[in-house]
């Protein structure tokens, strides 16, 4: 459906073939090598990332949650080309003439009335509920005792209904972040089959996951990089020097030692200047 409904459009659309980016600094690697794991498919890194990952202690290499070390291989960068200018034909878009660069804060695409063809300002519109792009300004909807359509139509959301509908989910989003950090730290002290917690199962779940994956996190699994996510959040805020949530500890010694080499990074950088 959505392929039929955008085929005729192509010519509208705007083409990029982005070059593969370093899984590490996550710069677009176009020159050198890349590195490539033998085991994780999703996972390569840039020369100068390469260097660094052999400085590093075994602990601490690719892949950091898992014993067996993986091997990473180059694949030499050739395919870029040398020169890049368009020679493309410039082709018109109808979608761009709608565009207001001069305010960040309004919407990129306005709605057209589809009976005066004027643009609707947000919020000062009609929408049908039934019928796919029909919308029709406030003026044209007052004249003449309202608009002969057969079904009904629902005023645009405003400015200010948009902002408060994204706080709202911000603010859940929030909010079960928390309670996820709190099942966290009840989860190794639950023993209960029948736990008060909702979702104490679920992450039970999670973690015996991560202890089973082969593919992890760093190979791609969805389930593990959402559990990485949460201990990583945890970690850093936690302050317990015996916490009994999963690999927090070892979390927290990794992100002391990349603290310490990018503080000595920043004195060398700093020790350099004022030599100059």
């Amino acid at each position: 459906m959505l392929g039929e409904t955008s085929c005729p459009m192509k010519e509208d659309f705007i083409m990029a073939d982005p070059q593969h980016a370093c899984s590490n600094c996550s710069i677009s690697m176009v020159s050198g090598n890349r590195w490539v794991c033998n085991q994780c498919e999703n996972f390569q890194i840039c020369d100068r990332c390469y260097e660094v990952e052999l400085k590093r202690e075994e602990r601490e290499r690719h892949p950091i949650d898992q014993r067996q070390s993986h091997t990473l291989y180059p694949i030499e960068i050739n395919d870029v080309p040398v020169d890049t200018k368009d020679i493309d034909d410039i082709l018109e878009s109808e979608f761009f003439n709608t565009r207001t660069f001069h305010n960040p804060t309004a919407p990129a695409f306005v709605t057209t009335c589809n009976i005066c063809d004027l643009d609707i300002e947000t919020g000062q519109g009609w929408r049908c509920e039934v019928c796919p792009k029909y919308d029709v300004c406030k003026s044209c909807y007052q004249k003449d005792g309202g608009i002969d359509h057969p079904h009904k139509l629902t005023n645009h959301p405003s400015m200010a209904d948009c902002d408060a509908e994204n706080k709202e989910s911000r603010q859940l989003r929030e909010l079960k972040l928390r309670k996820m950090l709190d099942l966290l730290v009840h989860v190794p002290r639950c023993c209960s089959a029948h736990c008060q917690y909702p979702d104490c199962r679920k992450i039970k779940e999670l973690f015996r996951h991560g202890m089973q994956c082969k593919t992890r996190a760093a190979g791609g699994c969805v389930r593990c990089r959402k559990m990485w996510y949460l201990l990583q959040l945890h970690a850093h805020a936690c302050k317990e020097s015996r916490c009994r949530v999963p690999r927090c500890r070892d979390l927290k010694e990794h992100s002391r030692g990349s603290q310490q080499q990018s503080d000595s990074r920043r004195r060398a950088a700093i020790t350099g200047m004022m030599r100059q």
